[in-house]
């Protein structure tokens, strides 16, 4: 059977074999940086200390299908796939708290979020066919920079975990050509909580 989605561009519908999405329940992080917001609203960021704040953050998770294509000759996952799959997934975990990436360009001038650093653990294969979860969180945030913890699950069970350090850039007020980290808008971490 044919997926109809093939025929839509891929700019204006969802990434292939990616089956809806959710944002569920919120799990807890241990953050000794986070920002905090005084009563007058100004939003100052903790010296680190050895109390961790705890706050409790959304975490989003949607289905993906493996096709043909994601996989190679032995028929399990390309690795640089799961990669693709964690990038999409933070672009909707973020579309899942209203915040949609073309709005945030819009209204904060933000360019994107480039990746700084990225890293997984690969612990069980997942093949052709096999319907994977994909579940995403906001492990850490940091003045200029988040980190987006992934789990993917196949049959239940852990098969790889991944971790993305993301940062918040601006384009650089001298040099529109270069691109600057900038400070992470306190309503911006309220709306994963």
């Amino acid at each position: 059977m044919r997926d109809s989605r093939r025929a839509i561009p891929r700019t204006l519908r969802e990434p292939d074999g990616i089956i809806g999405g959710q944002t569920t329940s919120e799990d807890p992080i241990q953050c000794r940086t986070c920002p905090q917001t005084s009563e007058s609203g100004e939003r100052k960021f903790a010296e680190p200390s050895d109390e961790p704040i705890v706050r409790r953050m959304k975490t989003y998770s949607h289905a993906v299908v493996v096709h043909w294509g994601d996989t190679d000759p032995a028929k399990i996952v390309f690795y640089p796939n799961y990669f693709v799959w964690f990038d999409e997934s933070t672009r909707m975990y973020f579309d899942s708290v209203g915040l949609n990436w073309d709005t945030l360009m819009d209204k904060y001038g933000v360019v994107g979020f480039p990746i700084v650093d990225a890293h997984a653990k690969f612990l069980l294969p997942s093949m052709f066919r096999d319907e994977i979860l994909v579940e995403s969180s906001i492990e850490k945030w940091n003045e200029k920079t988040f980190v987006v913890k992934h789990v993917i699950y196949n049959k239940g069970q852990k098969s790889v975990e991944g971790e993305e350090t993301r940062v918040w850039a601006l384009r650089h007020p001298d040099d529109p050509t270069r691109l600057r980290s900038g400070i992470i808008p306190a309503e911006i971490i309220q709306a994963f909580e």
